[in-house]
């Protein structure tokens, strides 16, 4: 541990992402690029690859589960008092549970 805020910082530019700009550079696009996106509610890694949800530009979900979890905790924390980003975030969540439905097993 460290008590300072960084010890070395560096950055390099990366190339592939010029065809974005002038940005901002969504979470799907990284995750297109190669690169992982923590999600918002267990962190767990999630890539292109992965059966990942976005919402709006940047928030990530593993999965439906996790998704459903954040949607509960918001409400139950927070209840009708949310600032208008939230609300806004809340209804992009609702609106993709709506449009994707839990599909139902073949009888």
């Amino acid at each position: 541990m460290c008590d300072c805020e960084y010890i070395e910082l560096s950055a390099r530019r990366a190339p592939e992402f010029d065809k974005y700009s002038p940005g901002p550079v969504t979470a799907q696009q990284c995750m297109d690029e190669g690169w992982y996106w923590l999600c918002c509610r267990c962190e767990a890694h999630v890539c292109s690859d992965d059966v990942g949800i976005v919402i709006e530009t940047d928030h990530v979900f593993c999965g439906r589960e996790c998704l459903e979890k954040e949607l509960a905790s918001i409400e139950k924390f927070h209840g009708q008092e949310l600032h208008e980003s939230m609300s806004t975030f809340m209804a992009a969540c609702k609106k993709y549970l709506e449009e994707n439905p839990v599909p139902v097993p073949a009888a």
